[in-house]
């Protein structure tokens, strides 16, 4: 029950958010930057040693995985909540 009820919180909290325009202009925006200046210096960092790429790389990763948080989140719930609920 713990787990539905953690479900159900996470999509109200992901559609208030997804009301907040500040969210996507700003805080999406932001972090879409990031990541895309450091795949722009992965690709283009002649000078950089692999040991650098590879913290590039990870960073690009985490960059990647918030930008998508949200929309990846509300599918988890919305499916965990659906195949709760076709279980019942």
């Amino acid at each position: 029950m713990r787990a539905q009820a953690q479900a159900e919180q996470d999509l109200s909290d992901i559609q208030s958010l997804r009301k907040q325009p500040a969210l996507e202009r700003y805080l999406l925006r932001r972090l879409r930057e990031k990541r895309d200046a450091l795949a722009e210096r992965i690709l283009t960092e002649d000078a950089a040693t692999p040991e650098q790429r590879e913290i590039w790389r990870q960073l690009y990763l985490e960059y990647k995985s918030l930008c998508t948080m949200p929309d990846q989140d509300q599918a988890t719930a919305e499916k965990w909540l659906r195949e709760r609920g076709a279980a019942e």
